[in-house]
């Protein structure tokens, strides 16, 4: 039975479309029925991308396509017939009737091998039953030049790709290109003779169009680079310089910057969110959480607006001495004194747990054993510096402490000398010595160690201080 089919297939009419890669090639075969309008389909690619994929159409835009990928095993694989509507994930319909031929002439189809290596292959067989009608325009099979499409994914370990499920998420392309069929060649009137060609060992009856090669994904790597420096970095550093310097304008400078950061990687996150099916839907947790952020940001910033204006109406500071210290930004009773510092870190939190839920939504889970170690090195610093300031702040509190008491012990003195000079007659004035006449002098030795008196010496909190009564 196997070399009748071989026998059918080599009779039929077939086209064969060929790209090179540096060890293997990108290789489709196509045989096509005219009164049923079904296809039959042998491609075979290089198995270190993430997937593999051949359309019909001569854009993205209603676009049938056919994708495949590694299954859990590992060597078998998932068949996707999917339908595209722009330059965006291609979802998978259960409306198209296409399925993997088995038990076909050729040894090793269906299955993928030497995963996460360029030398190693896809082999897959499969036929779209009544297949020319789901692209848009449909497939013309009198047309001499009939235009399809073939991609190919990013390179990738096998653990991230592998999937059982036809509806499997994929990351965009690497790689994708344009040719043509001559469908004349390639169609048969009907299905007698016609099975899965046999692979071409080169191109015949096609003509190779314009391939683009995506070295990476820019916009989701720019929106994540931006998100995680606006989090990990402004937000957290912002905090801390106004803990330790408390400079009102330097905080609007850097919430700014922030903002600024913010607002950027929103936008390429909506972008990039209606490119692929996951997420266009916009109920994934990550999203969930960025929405969130977004009213958590305008509620912070109009807590600290109103705290500003509560500050510059009631502060005491001199404004030319320090025209943007902040000592004191609101009264001790006002709500948005202990609000905004709240909102404040509540935006950190689900900012880094919306970055930390975005790399397994973009399917690059292995960046959160980066994310996860940073976060808390940025939680440690900022701790650091806010115990640096607190210690140093108990420091200096204690330090003015001390020197209220110099100061209140130096006045006590000078304010006891003062009352002896005014109760003493001067030097000559009649009476001046009459307290020591009489007396026997003192001499060396006649008191016993810290027995001996000393003048003006007062009992404790005998003497008046100034300004106290």
């Amino acid at each position: 039975m196997a070399g009748l089919l071989s026998t059918l297939a080599q009779a039929a009419g077939s086209a064969t479309f060929v790209y090179s890669f540096d060890e293997t090639n990108f290789t489709v075969s196509l045989s096509a029925v005219a009164d049923t309008g079904d296809l039959y389909f042998r491609v075979q690619a290089p198995s270190g991308f993430d997937w593999i994929a051949v359309g019909i159409g001569a854009s993205m835009k209603n676009a049938l396509m056919f994708l495949a990928y590694p299954s859990k095993s590992g060597t078998n694989i998932t068949f996707s017939p999917r339908l595209s509507t722009g330059n965006t994930e291609p979802a998978y319909s259960s409306a198209i009737n296409a399925r993997l031929m088995t038990n076909t002439s050729e040894p090793g189809s269906n299955h993928v091998d030497s995963l996460d290596s360029t030398a190693g292959v896809y082999s897959l067989e499969f036929i779209c039953f009544n297949c020319t009608h789901f692209s848009n325009p449909p497939l013309d099979l009198t047309s001499a030049a009939a235009p399809f499409m073939f991609a190919v994914g990013p390179p990738s370990s096998s653990s991230v790709r592998a999937s059982n499920s036809p509806a499997a998420p994929l990351r965009s392309h690497a790689l994708h290109g344009q040719f043509t069929f001559d469908m004349r060649a390639a169609t048969s009137p009907n299905s007698d003779n016609v099975g899965i060609p046999a692979l071409g060992l080169k191109a015949s009856d096609s003509n190779p169009g314009p391939v683009k090669v995506t070295r990476h994904d820019w916009i989701g790597a720019a929106h994540a680079a931006i998100m995680c420096l606006a989090f990990a970095f402004w937000l957290p550093v912002d905090a801390m310089l106004f803990r330790l310097m408390r400079r009102w304008k330097l905080h609007m400078y850097l919430q700014g910057a922030f903002a600024l950061f913010f607002v950027v990687g929103l936008g390429l996150g909506i972008h990039l969110s209606t490119l692929f099916v996951r997420s266009k839907s916009y109920n994934t947790a990550h999203q969930v959480l960025g929405l969130i952020v977004i009213f958590v940001i305008l509620a912070q910033a109009g807590l600290g607006y109103l705290r500003l204006r509560t500050h510059l109406a009631t502060r005491t500071v001199d404004p030319s001495a320090h025209p943007t210290k902040v000592p004191d930004l609101a009264p001790r009773k006002n709500p948005t004194r202990l609000l905004h510092p709240l909102l404040g870190l509540l935006t950190f939190v689900l900012g880094v747990t919306a970055a930390g839920l975005g790399f397994p939504l973009a399917l690059s889970p292995g960046y959160n054993r980066v994310w996860g170690p940073l976060v808390v090195a940025v939680v440690i610093m900022y701790l650091f510096a806010f115990g640096a300031k607190y210690c140093w702040a108990s420091h200096g509190k204690d330090m003015k402490d001390e020197q209220a008491t110099e100061r209140n012990l130096q006045e006590a003195y000078d304010y006891g000398a003062q009352q002896r000079q005014r109760q003493a007659p001067a030097y000559g004035a009649p009476g001046f010595g009459a307290q020591y006449q009489g007396q026997q002098p003192v001499e060396l030795g006649q008191y016993p160690q810290g027995s001996v008196p000393i003048p003006g010496q007062y009992q404790q909190a005998s003497v008046p201080i100034p300004g106290r009564y």
